[in-house]
């Protein structure tokens, strides 16, 4: 009899340690899968904001891990820009934080009913005083939280995939996530023109500035009089050309 259950006992250990390396597999594997970006982001750290209010600081902290309460985002939102500038989507397994790097790589665990996640941190928000992390639709589904709303969480940081994933996004050379219009090519080639930037913000506080609004476009925009028998004159962003009086008819002889 001690024997038949000593065997049951190795039967079961056994049974337990290939369920443990199959979750182990599969947690890799969904590590792997959300350390890829949708679309072309940029490391970011960013500098304090302030929001209705309130203040929020952005800092570099690989050893976060907090309690509190988790919402979740998507239609309207879904295929813009983060605020590091990858793409969102709702199906992914995402998550905006107010204050961790960008991206990084958090555990969240749903409190109530004990289901885990691994999202990327790639955006800002939420910005309820009671929230400390929005996930994607998806990330609520699987935590089980999709028709609530809310849900008590616990976020833990994964210190060395997100430090991995910090230095190759440090390495990378993404495009600017927000560009304006370039501006017209000025008559000198001697001096390109940069096309002016706009830092990706926080998606409920964005604000689009068209290029009649820039000063400098406005300006090079300007008609300029072109006489005949004089050089044309070069037009800068600084200034605006002023038109050449026509000249005056020499009396006949």
């Amino acid at each position: 009899m001690q024997l038949l259950t000593g065997y049951r006992r190795l039967a079961a250990l056994a049974a337990t340690l290939a369920i443990g390396a199959c979750a182990s597999a599969e947690l890799a594997g969904h590590i792997a899968a959300v350390s890829q970006p949708q679309g072309q982001g940029v490391y970011k750290v960013g500098q304090p904001y302030q929001i209705e209010g309130a203040w929020y600081q952005p800092e570099e902290d690989f050893t976060y891990d907090r309690t509190g309460m988790a919402s979740w985002y998507g239609p309207g939102f879904n295929g813009q820009l983060t605020a590091n500038g990858e793409i969102y989507d709702q199906n992914a397994l995402t998550a905006a934080h107010p204050t961790l790097q960008m991206p990084s790589l958090a555990r969240v665990t749903n409190l109530r009913n004990g289901r885990t996640v691994v999202v990327r941190i790639n955006d800002r928000g939420p910005f309820a005083r009671d929230r400390i992390i929005d996930v994607s639709k998806r990330a609520a589904q699987l935590l089980g939280f999709i028709d609530q709303g809310t849900a008590p969480v616990r976020v833990q940081v994964l210190t060395a995939e997100s430090r991995a994933i910090a230095e190759r996004a440090r390495n990378a050379v993404p495009q600017d996530p927000i560009v304006l219009a370039a501006v017209p090519e000025p008559a000198s080639r001697t001096a390109p023109v940069q096309a002016p930037v706009m830092e990706a913000l926080p998606r409920e506080k964005v604000q689009v500035t068209t290029l009649a609004e820039v000063p400098s476009v406005a300006a090079a925009s300007a008609p300029i009089a072109i006489v005949p028998g004089r050089p044309a004159p070069v037009a800068t962003p600084a200034a605006t050309a002023r038109a050449v009086p026509p000249p005056v008819a020499a009396p006949a002889v």
